[in-house]
């Protein structure tokens, strides 16, 4: 009984992390320009909705704006305050849409490494 316990707990752990939501930086090559600019796009997962984005976005409206387009899964953000603390939230924001990692160039990155590496 312990063996198909451990059995199973190994299959739900492992399809658990094949299941990871995942962002996509749109455009890797403007995001620098970008991060001065203080304007980022992200495609999110294909759950996503624009009701999903609409309701968690409404939280950071002090940090930042968003809009979306549906048909793309596309989420433009554009800071209000572009400094290193503000685009720290964009972070919280992906988290509270599910998503766990950000691909850029083909490297894809948990979303904490990706803020460390790419918005700080």
């Amino acid at each position: 009984m312990k063996k198909l316990f451990l059995a199973i707990l190994a299959i739900f752990s492992l399809s658990m992390m094949s299941m990871a939501q995942e962002a996509k930086v749109a455009n890797a090559s403007s995001f620098d320009a970008g991060k001065k600019a203080g304007d980022f796009s992200f495609i999110l997962p294909e759950n996503v909705t624009a009701e999903n984005v609409t309701q968690n976005s409404k939280y950071y409206t002090h940090y930042f704006t968003v809009t979306f387009d549906d048909a793309t899964n596309r989420a433009d953000i554009k800071m209000i305050t572009n400094d290193e603390k503000s685009r720290h939230v964009i972070i919280r924001f992906l988290i509270s849409l599910g998503v766990e990692q950000v691909t850029m160039n083909g490297t894809s990155e948990n979303v904490e490494a990706f803020y460390q590496s790419h918005l700080k």
